[in-house]
């Protein structure tokens, strides 16, 4: 069970809720069996992009992945290719299910990414990871 309660809600999307972790981070919670597509991704990218631009920093998107059932070639070639690197400057997947282990290979073996992104087991074992992506506050 993971506690959500320090999570502070920012947005939700077609598929998707965004809360703030820190003053960096930015969590996804998919919906449960989302099917992630062009259009979703999209819309995800557009508000992650505004959420750091207004802010005037550089964060990390932390994606419950374990949750998506699916993403299609026009949701892979958005976070690949159409992500700031310079808003967004990295990704951890957190997640370990089969589906989640075969979609992040899949991500990976056909859509190099503009950024780090990784695979965690929990958002406490990419903490670290994230903060060396972002250097010092």
């Amino acid at each position: 069970m993971i506690d959500k309660s320090d999570w502070q809600p920012q947005a939700r999307t077609t598929v998707a809720a965004h809360y703030l972790y820190d003053d960096r981070i930015l969590i996804v919670w998919p919906d449960d069996g989302a099917l992630d597509t062009g259009e979703s991704a999209a819309e995800n990218r557009d508000f992650q992009h505004a959420f750091f631009r207004d802010r005037g920093i550089q964060g990390a998107v932390a994606i419950y992945f374990d949750r998506i059932a699916g993403q299609d070639r026009d949701a892979r070639r958005i976070y690949s290719t159409d992500m700031d690197p310079e808003l967004a400057g990295c990704i951890a997947m957190i997640g370990g299910s089969r589906l989640t282990r075969a979609l992040i290979s899949f991500f990976v073996g056909f859509s190099p990414s503009r950024m780090p992104f990784k695979l965690f087991p929990t958002l406490e074992a990419a903490l670290p990871w994230i903060n060396e992506q972002l250097g010092p506050k």
